[in-house]
């Protein structure tokens, strides 16, 4: 495994930082990091910015990757605002993420921006 993460608490989110390699083994790492990270803090909302080097995952990857940590998401993290920093990485499988994980009760959304993202999870007027 090679990645890093890194988390910032915020008012009322996390912000986690991931970079690294862009393999299957990696994106399931962070997510169970992200999902310690939560429950360690008692924060329920998460601002995920990826920035993995390499291709794409396969779609199947996403699919399973995504089903897999959607079902321990409840009750822990309620809300998730999500950002791929790399230009080279498939809208298709961001989108297709984003439906499997809603598909499976997950509150969660894909944004161009960091700042779109923060907007959503803490919108200036509370």
């Amino acid at each position: 495994m090679s990645y890093e993460a890194s988390v910032e608490k915020k008012d009322r989110y996390l912000h986690v930082r991931v970079t690294g390699e862009n393999t299957p083994e990696n994106v399931r790492a962070y997510l169970r990091d992200i999902y310690r990270a939560c429950s360690d803090s008692g924060v329920s909302a998460v601002l995920v910015e990826e920035n993995l080097r390499g291709q794409a995952l396969d779609p199947v990857d996403v699919y399973r990757i995504i089903a897999e940590s959607s079902a321990q998401t409840a009750p822990i993290i309620q809300k998730i605002g999500y950002v791929d920093l790399n230009s080279e990485h498939s809208v298709a499988n961001i989108s297709l993420g984003e439906a499997v994980a809603r598909d499976h009760g997950v509150n969660v959304r894909a944004f161009p921006t960091v700042a779109a993202a923060e907007q959503w999870l803490a919108p200036p007027d509370g």
